[in-house]
């Protein structure tokens, strides 16, 4: 019992550290992005895609709870669920903020 507790205690650090770690990214991308464009619409914008990654989650998980077919229409192994919806929308925020530097950048002669 003890060892259970102390795996779940871990893993639970382990988790909040994740956490923590992803916000800290999160607020410093916020940061450099309102440095370029502005503090309203670095937010905004941040905002925006926040809620994107969040709503292709949840349906990446509503994916993985559906109910099972019935056998008979299941024709052989089926694939397993994605999982990359979320890593794809990590990748949409990161090309993104990318490519809104890139013009920036273009806009000012380089100077950035």
């Amino acid at each position: 019992m003890r060892r259970q507790f102390a795996r779940m205690a871990t893993v639970a650090a382990g988790f909040g550290l994740v956490i923590f770690g992803v916000g800290l990214v999160m607020v410093g991308g916020v940061l450099a992005l309102a440095q370029q464009i502005g503090p309203i619409a670095a937010f905004c914008g941040s905002g925006a895609v926040l809620i994107v990654i969040g709503l292709i989650a949840a349906q990446a998980m509503r994916e993985k709870g559906a109910a099972p077919q019935p056998r008979e229409t299941a024709a052989g192994p089926q694939p397993p669920p994605s999982t990359e919806m979320p890593a794809a929308a990590a990748v949409v925020f990161v090309l993104g903020f990318v490519a809104i530097r890139a013009l920036l950048r273009a806009k000012s002669g380089g100077q950035t």
